[in-house]
């Protein structure tokens, strides 16, 4: 994913001991328009000023992998990224706290999707002529220039770990992305859509050379896949709890920013979540359906009891069966008897 997104962090002083904790608010790199780059820097001012530069410090930017492994080494206690990154970390103790809200009413859509791009020459009509391609990404965490386009790829009935002859990473910016396919290194890279449309306006050789394929709406943006929440504000198992409840309390207080735009409760991670569990990565990795054979391993016993009184009811089921069979085949009889009998003593 492009490079620029805030890493709030933020240190607060014990005043209780001599020691000083560090709080870090976690630098997620993402595609970011104009206004939210704006409400970032908003907020990152709204903190110094309502915890003092003392308490509150913010690192420059760094790259999804460097992010993941400043939380796996419990450098940082929280972050702001999207949705996907933070939620494919759950597992580590990471836990969304806020969900960047566009507008004041929360009914703008705090959502991205992703769109594939190639070289113009190619002709792409359908995924399937992507399939045996060569695919680059920038980074392996990148939610919406790798694991969307995978998840989508697997939507279709494809299995992504197959589509692609090759996949790579490149670990660059946006741009090196793109002029690796320009360069003819690989055959198929993916963006964020509205970040593509922001590089394609300012770079010609990029508008001329690189073409947006398999788009299923223009609106707001480009896009090939589906849309999937972006921006949350995350906290880590290393996190202080009497400092999330402040921080959080205080950015729910933040004024409304240009745009109206604010920091919400109200998230709907369950999209994420069903991709995760389509592609079985995340904390949906261990996740695959049972086979029967597997149910009947797993709950022989309760299978084998099952089997056992299934059995005694068919048993007890045909035994009276066959006792009404023949209590009834005698009850006809002595009926027909009877009324034999009767007949007799009429004739006489």
């Amino acid at each position: 994913m492009p490079k620029i997104l805030l890493l709030l962090l933020l240190p607060l002083a014990l005043l209780s001991g001599p020691a000083q904790a560090t709080y870090v608010v976690g630098l997620g790199t993402g595609a970011m328009s104009s206004n939210e780059q704006e409400f970032f820097e908003a907020t990152k001012n709204y903190l110094e000023q309502k915890f003092g530069t003392n308490e509150i410090q913010f690192m420059q930017p760094v790259s999804l992998t460097h992010l993941k492994k400043l939380i796996e080494e419990k450098k940082i206690e929280y972050f702001i990224s999207s949705a996907g990154f933070a939620r494919s970390l759950s597992q580590d103790g990471v836990r969304e706290l806020l969900i960047y809200a566009p507008t004041k009413k929360g009914t703008d859509r705090n959502e991205l999707d992703s769109v594939f791009l190639t070289r113009q020459e190619m002709t792409v009509r359908t995924l399937a002529d992507l399939k045996g391609k060569r695919f680059t990404s920038n980074n392996p965490e990148a939610f919406f220039s790798h694991i969307v386009p995978l998840a989508e790829i697997s939507y279709a009935g494809y299995d992504p770990k197959k589509f692609f002859s090759s996949v790579s990473f490149l670990n660059k910016n946006p741009e090196d992305l793109l002029q690796a396919l320009i360069d003819g290194r690989t055959d198929v890279v993916a963006l964020p859509g509205c970040y593509w449309e922001t590089l394609s306006a300012q770079n010609k050789e990029i508008r001329e050379k690189v073409n947006p394929v398999l788009v299923s709406s223009t609106s707001p943006c480009t896009s090939s896949t589906r849309t999937f929440p972006n921006w949350t504000l995350s906290s880590t198992k290393n996190s202080d709890a009497a400092f999330t409840r402040k921080l959080v309390t205080a950015l729910l207080e933040m004024p409304f920013s240009k745009g109206t735009a604010s920091w919400s409760v109200q998230m709907d991670l369950s999209s994420i979540d069903g991709l995760f569990k389509e592609l079985k990565i995340g904390h949906f990795s261990d996740y695959r359906p049972w086979t029967l054979k597997e149910m009947l391993q797993k709950y022989s016993f309760a299978v084998l009891l099952f089997a056992v009184f299934l059995l005694g009811l068919l048993s007890l089921t045909l035994f009276l069966y066959l006792k009404l069979k023949r209590r009834s085949e005698q009850l006809v009889a002595t009926l027909r008897a009877k009324i034999k009998t009767d007949r007799a003593m009429k004739d006489i």
